[in-house]
Parts: C-alpha cells; structure tokens; sequence
C-alpha cells in the first residue's frame, strides 16, 4: 500500500481517531507529519479559543502510533506516553511531526512535537509495541 494511503488509513481508524479530523501532510518511513484543524468542540477551559490538553496528547499519541505502524508494517499499541505542554495553542491547525528515534525488536520509541503557527506548543515521548516485527 503507498504510505501516503497507509498512514491516511491509520489516521481514520478507530473511529475517534476519525472523529478527530485528522489530515496526512507528509509521511517517510521513520517520519510523519499530521494536521488537525481547530473545531470549537475541541477547545477546552475557560477559553474557547484554544486547544484542550486532552486533543494534543491524543494528536500525539494517534501520529506516534501512526509512524510507528508505518515504520514496522502492522498494529503499535501505545505502551507509555509522556507530553508537556510548553504554551497554549492557539486555534489555528496544529501540526505534529512524529518521528522514530529507536526501533527495536519488541519495541519502538517515538518523539512529536506539535506546532501552532510554527511555535512549538507540546512535546511527547511515546513507547509503541512492535507487534509488525520490522527492526
């Protein structure tokens, strides 16, 4: 399958991951980047107008996953997932490059920023399983 469809296929299943309105930007073997364009049910706290810190760990934890799954061929269940959040974000699209920084046997390690208006709102480090065997 190209990897532009694959990693379009990850980012529609399940079905929050869809709900979510993700979009594929660019995608190589140990790097993906996805967008998610600001909906006000997204927002969160007492402002409306920014993104709650809920959305950007799950953006984190779906483009973690989504490299991953793209980097071994099959399922990466998330195994751990730690995000700061570095300033608010803005409601503007948000954009999470997702990259594999350790490939393993059994195990992946996976670093995404988010940006907002090219500033770097969140960091995460996340651990998916390699279930595809591809090290």
């Amino acid at each position: 399958m190209d990897p532009l469809a694959r990693l379009t296929e990850e980012l529609t299943r399940p079905p929050f991951n869809a709900w979510l309105g993700l979009r594929a930007v660019t995608v190589e073997p140990d790097r993906v980047q996805v967008a998610l364009p600001f909906r006000p049910e997204l927002a969160g706290g007492t402002d409306p107008y920014l993104f709650h810190g809920g959305i950007l760990a799950s953006l984190a934890d779906v483009a973690g996953y989504a490299v991953s799954a793209i980097a071994t061929g099959g399922r990466t269940p998330t195994i751990g997932l730690h995000i700061e959040y570095l300033r608010p974000a803005s409601p503007v699209d948000l954009i999470a490059t997702a990259t594999v920084r350790r490939l393993g046997r059994s195990l992946l390690r996976v670093d995404v920023e988010i940006h907002a208006d090219n500033s770097l709102v969140a960091i995460a480090r996340g651990n998916f399983t390699n279930t595809g065997g591809a090290q």
